[in-house]
């Protein structure tokens, strides 16, 4: 996929991209209503030399640097932690406490960091002052390695004002940004399992051939992307113009007008062309076989004028297919000094009676929707190829505007004309 198409698919889904950005915040609300809160308390116990008279200061600070991972063992150990689970009172175990309960020294000083964690603010300040103050109370009561040492409280805890989980200022940005990446992803692969060609080049890319002509009474805003400009409403004599009939008055063209898929109708497209070789002083022919044409659409078809313009096959028993033999008798019935032969199909590669009109005519309009589907585009070249006949051109239809349109386009339950 083109950077191109990427942007354009995003700027056509945006509304799912903003969609999922509001449920990936909902999600981080959730989460900050639902999930338990947990807040932090800190303190620093400062442990110095209780007696620094007789040592220097950097002696005294040394000292105690070397005595500080003796300190951190005291800290953590179950003699502490009992002292600070009687001194809290509670119906916490000591085990729990020394879950909850960090102890750290930051590097060269002779402090000692501790952090206490619980549900609420004010309990995991409690725990913090109390565990401070088991510290200052038991480093000078320590021999050995640990004699002569005084501790004092540095920094008193204070209460939380926002709990460290779910932190808000976390979770609403990760939430926005999840959700935006989930929107813009899941646009992305909307646009990978859209088969639907939904700009000019790439329509032009799957049916071989270029768009001669955009039948919508303005810029139809389904086909998007940088090549939008290029789609405007096209009139009949353009499109006309653009397959360059009626230059050559010396040989007689001959042009297949087939659907690409179902849900248009190539025979007002049909219509249409030889309308305007009739404007244009072209002498021109409409060839169709009646046996596959209702009434009603025999009679739209051959409406304006078109009554004496146009040549039908002979009747065929049901299920018979159409030959090229049977082609050549119906195109024999065409007044001489026809210089245009428009022959109407159906959709080009469902059609079996297709192949015989692409083999006789050898070059082919496709009449497609403004998105169509690009596999059927696709088979229609593979089709057109088989019979070794080349795709002139495709003509854009906006089907959802058909009574707009210069010329009168069907609507996509109107049953389709078929050759």
């Amino acid at each position: 996929m083109t950077t191109e198409r990427m942007l354009t698919s995003l700027r056509r889904r945006w509304p799912l991209v903003v969609l999922c950005t509001a449920l990936g915040a909902v999600v981080a609300l959730a989460a900050l209503v639902l999930l338990p809160p947990t807040y932090e308390a800190r303190t620093q116990v400062l442990v110095e030399v209780a007696d620094p008279t007789g040592t220097s200061r950097t002696e005294n600070v040394s000292y105690v640097q070397q005595s500080m991972p003796t300190l951190l063992q005291l800290a953590h150990s179950s003699t502490i932690a009992e002292d600070i689970a009687a001194r809290t009172g509670g119906t916490t175990t000591p085990a729990e406490l020394r879950d909850r309960l960090t102890y750290t020294v930051p590097e060269d000083t002779t402090v000692i960091e501790i952090v206490a964690t619980s549900s609420s603010p004010q309990d995991a300040t409690m725990l913090a002052q109390t565990a401070a103050r088991t510290m200052v109370e038991t480093v000078p009561a320590q021999a050995g390695a640990m004699a002569g040492l005084s501790a004092d409280i540095l920094q008193p805890a204070a209460a939380a004002t926002s709990p460290v989980w779910p932190d808000p200022k976390a979770f609403l940005p990760a939430g926005l940004i999840g959700g935006l990446l989930v929107g813009v992803l899941a646009a992305l692969l909307a646009s990978l399992r859209d088969r639907h060609a939904r700009d000019l080049d790439e329509i032009e890319e799957a049916a071989d051939g270029p768009v001669v002509g955009v039948l919508s009474p303005m810029v139809p805003s389904r086909l998007a992307g940088p090549v939008h400009s290029r789609a405007v409403a096209t009139t009949m004599p353009r499109i006309f113009s653009a397959l360059g009939l009626g230059d050559h008055r010396s040989a007689r063209q001959v042009l297949a007008v087939s659907a690409a898929h179902c849900g248009v109708d190539a025979g007002y497209v049909a219509a249409g062309l030889v309308r305007t070789a009739q404007a244009s002083g072209v002498r021109a022919a409409l060839v169709l076989n009646d046996t596959t044409l209702t009434r009603a659409r025999a009679s739209s078809l051959v409406a304006g004028g078109l009554e004496d313009l146009t040549v039908t096959g002979p009747r065929r028993l049901p299920g018979a297919i159409l030959t090229s033999a049977m082609l050549r008798e119906t195109m024999a019935r065409v007044p001489d000094g026809t210089e245009l032969v428009v022959v109407l199909c159906g959709v080009v590669d469902e059609d079996p009676d297709v192949r015989a009109a692409l083999e006789h005519a050898a070059r082919v309009l496709l009449v497609a929707d403004l998105a169509p589907p690009i596999d059927r585009l696709r088979a229609a070249v593979h089709c057109a190829t088989a019979a070794h006949a080349h795709i002139d051109g495709v003509v854009l239809c906006d089907t959802q505007t058909p009574d707009q349109a210069e010329v009168p386009l069907p609507s996509a339950t109107r049953e389709r004309s078929t050759l």
